[in-house]
């Protein structure tokens, strides 16, 4: 069995991220949740595309707070990725 590297582990929970953005995106929401989802989508991307931002961290921390209680599916996804972030070095 080929065992995943935490590279392609890392690109393939981005990719469920992004699959649940769009998600959240389809509902109606309020005017900061957009802002804030327009945040995370766009450093999202960002990642996807193996791009380097230092305020990654604090857009996700923000969106984490966020959507906490309103999108736990969303949050644990938005966690799995700062943790991602951190032990790879990012």
């Amino acid at each position: 069995m080929e065992e995943i590297t935490p590279k392609e582990q890392f690109k393939k929970t981005l990719f469920k991220l992004s699959d649940q953005l769009k998600k959240v995106e389809s509902v109606s929401i309020d005017d900061k949740t957009l802002k804030v989802l327009e945040s995370v989508k766009s450093k999202t991307q960002n990642l996807i595309e193996e791009t380097k931002h230092s305020e990654t961290e604090k857009t996700f921390a923000e969106a984490i707070k966020h959507f906490e209680e309103t999108h736990p599916d969303l949050t644990a996804s938005l966690r799995d990725v700062v943790n991602m972030l951190n032990n790879i070095g990012i």
